[in-house]
């Protein structure tokens, strides 16, 4: 789950989509290496929609702004430092991540926001410093300067025209400053249609597509004190006066689009929560938040369950909006608060020596890969006789002992029939059609799954078979229970072979495993 969210006077991303997107798991696949000459099949995206570009965002098709959305975790700055974090709302559990470029500390003025690829981008605050933070290397980078020192209020969001994606930013700290970063330029445009009104504390922005018109634009909460909302047509590079907000928005407020509904937090002591429907263009009042909000309150939207949390600076205790029956529940605490400060998008840690508490993590790396654990083993045209074998290499990347399980196994088989060179496959395969047949190699392949100890790829006395038998009737889940120790790394291989009296049916037919990997708290899961 990802989110991008800032901290007090700092800035908070939720990975988490604005606008339109779908909730979509891209499980990466992984396959283990083989000897020649079998042919295996590579790893592969599940999501073959999405393209990396240059600049490591991606394609954008329709009005998904800069990428497909798949997460709820929340990333933020710590207020007053460099400091910076990511929250599992799944683990209830804050990760610690490198720090901002050159210990530089974050202030008033601090923003994030996700590219919807690899990329957070933001803002020191108080400064002109603007940053990428690049999530497979947890490391950061320093970008062009902003054209102006960012100050309460400053927001960031990521947006598309139809053409390209861009980050658009309003200043703060009461002034006028909008501003456009071309990602693969490195640029930033000063000469866009400026909002008539200064956007101050509590200010925020969504971006929406109009699929209807179509359009493509950006909502703005000006926060500072006032009422004033706005939207910005990036086609048209024009500013409307939307229905005023009906109720003042300051430090504390933060916003997110979910669907159809901009969704409000009002301010610092208030416990307003307002939506806007854009197609009505109607401001509603929805169910009040359980307690008043405090500087440093954020907003952040998970597809996976269809709910806002609410988190409050300096306090441990989060809450969770459940949109479809309009009513809040408490989120247990994940052992630290946030901090305060005035920024809408500012989310930082509470505590008397500020140190957050960190519960433990369990974090599962499947040959390097962090977060993937659904993999693909496939075998290609193996003949009568021949043989192979694989690894995964599982690592406990967390902060807690855990325990490997084996879900979702499935297995596919293909025909792969060529009638200009598998004639000896016709004389002795009934069936070589692929849409009734669909391939015999995945019931004349045996293999050989087990845990390999000293990771020799070989079944030694002593360690544990898995499954061994034709690959086809392997089951679709273990429970293996298999320790592995925070920090720990264990190894799991498959052999197969074809038997040498296996006929002419298998030719040119491939078979893939599919499988996930998982890594429990406790055992019996």
């Amino acid at each position: 789950m990802v989110a991008v969210v800032a901290l007090v006077a700092l800035a908070v991303v939720v990975l988490v989509g604005n606008g339109d997107t779908s909730m979509v798991d891209p499980s990466d696949t992984r396959t283990p290496s083989l000897p020649e000459p079998t042919p295996v099949s590579a790893s592969e995206s599940e999501d073959p929609e999405q393209e990396e570009t240059s600049a490591g965002s991606s394609v954008v098709r329709s009005g998904v702004p800069c990428g497909i959305l798949a997460t709820c975790d929340v990333y933020a700055f710590q207020d007053g430092t460099s400091a910076f974090w990511m929250h599992d709302y799944e683990d209830q559990a804050w990760v610690s991540l490198a720090g901002s470029p050159s210990g530089g500390t974050t202030a008033p003025g601090s923003s994030l926001c996700y590219d919807g690829g690899k990329y957070v981008y933001a803002f020191q605050g108080g400064t002109t410093a603007f940053w990428r933070y690049d999530i497979e290397a947890n490391t950061w980078s320093v970008l062009a300067a902003a054209p102006g020192v960012t100050g309460d209020g400053a927001s960031l969001t990521c947006g598309y025209d139809g053409v390209t994606c861009a980050i658009y930013a309003t200043q703060g700290g009461g002034a006028h400053g909008f501003w456009r970063y071309d990602i693969a330029g490195n640029t930033w445009t000063t000469t866009l249609a400026q909002p008539g009104v200064g956007i101050g504390a509590g200010g925020s922005m969504c971006y929406h597509y109009d699929a209807a018109a179509p359009g493509y634009y950006i909502y703005v909460i000006c926060g500072g004190g006032t009422n004033s909302f706005l939207r910005y047509d990036i086609g048209a590079d024009s500013w409307n006066k939307l229905a005023d907000v009906s109720a003042n928005i300051d430090a504390g407020s933060s916003s997110v689009l979910v669907g159809d509904c901009i969704y409000v937090a009002q301010e610092t002591g208030a416990t307003k929560f307002l939506c806007y429907s854009i197609s009505t263009g109607y401001w509603s009042e929805m169910t009040a938040m359980p307690v008043g909000l405090v500087a440093g309150s954020y907003l952040s939207y998970c597809p996976a369950l269809e709910q806002i949390f609410l988190s409050r600076g300096g306090v441990a205790t989060h809450y969770s909006y459940i949109i479809s029956s309009n009513s809040w529940m408490v989120v247990p605490p994940p052992g630290t608060g946030t901090g305060g400060g005035s920024d809408d998008s500012d989310y930082g840690y509470g505590g008397g020596d500020d140190v957050p508490f960190i519960p433990g993590t369990l974090n599962l790396e499947v040959d390097g890969n962090d977060g993937v654990n659904t993999v693909k083993f496939t075998v290609i045209g193996a003949n009568p006789g021949q043989s192979g074998a694989g690894t995964w290499t599982l690592v406990n990347s967390g902060t807690t002992d855990g325990y490997i399980d084996l879900e979702s196994i499935s297995v596919t088989n293909s025909e792969n029939y060529d009638a200009a060179t598998d004639e000896a496959e016709a004389a002795g395969d009934d069936d070589t059609s692929d849409a009734t047949g669909g391939g015999e190699l995945g019931a004349n392949l045996d293999v050989v799954l087990f845990v390999d100890t000293n990771n020799d790829g070989v079944a030694d006395a002593g360690e544990t078979v898995i499954y061994a038998g034709k690959l086809d009737d392997i089951a679709g889940s273990y429970d293996l229970n298999l320790p592995l120790a925070a920090g720990g790394t264990t190894y799991i291989s498959l052999t197969w072979s074809v038997d040498i009296l296996v006929g002419n049916t298998i030719m040119g037919d491939s078979t893939t495993l599919h499988m996930s990997i998982e890594l429990s708290e406790t055992s019996g899961q």
